[in-house]
């Protein structure tokens, strides 16, 4: 009997590799707008570097022109360049499922769930890896103020 691992791996690369798959890798660039934040592939005057999934996501404006934007979704890395990064997972453009947020060199850092941009459940460490407070249900705690959270 011949072994099965070639095969497998085979079979593993063309699911992965499928066209069916919305998801796609991508590097995309934070802009900042009058309207808010948009992400483009240009790099000229960007806020944030990204990669990693991206999918297409919902027409920017009316639609009348049909122009979808790509946006992160699935596992990527967003880098600010000043010491801000998001590891994790994404949902059409947001900070979404499990992730690793450090806001800046020598600040607190947030690890845990996130939910629409948002920390959900996650846990805030010191820059020295102390842990610091808690994020239950999109509301901070702080060991300080409540203890019986950080235990």
């Amino acid at each position: 009997m011949k072994p099965m691992k070639p095969i497998l791996i085979i079979l593993s690369l063309l699911i992965l590799s499928s066209p069916l798959s919305a998801e796609r890798l991508g590097i995309l660039y934070k802009h900042k707008t009058s309207i808010g934040y948009v992400w483009e592939t240009i790099l000229e005057n960007s806020v944030a570097k990204y990669i990693g999934g991206v999918v297409s996501a919902a027409c920017r404006g009316s639609c009348e022109n049909r122009t979808r934007v790509i946006v992160p979704h699935g596992f990527g890395i967003l880098d600010s360049g000043d010491g801000e990064k998001y590891i994790g997972e994404w949902k059409s453009g947001k900070k979404n499922g499990h992730g690793t947020h450090i806001l800046c060199d020598g600040c607190p850092t947030l690890k845990g769930y996130f939910y629409d941009d948002d920390p959900w459940n996650a846990r805030i460490y010191t820059s020295n890896g102390r842990l610091d407070g808690m994020v239950v249900k999109g509301k901070i705690h702080y060991c300080a103020k409540r203890p019986e959270f950080c235990k």
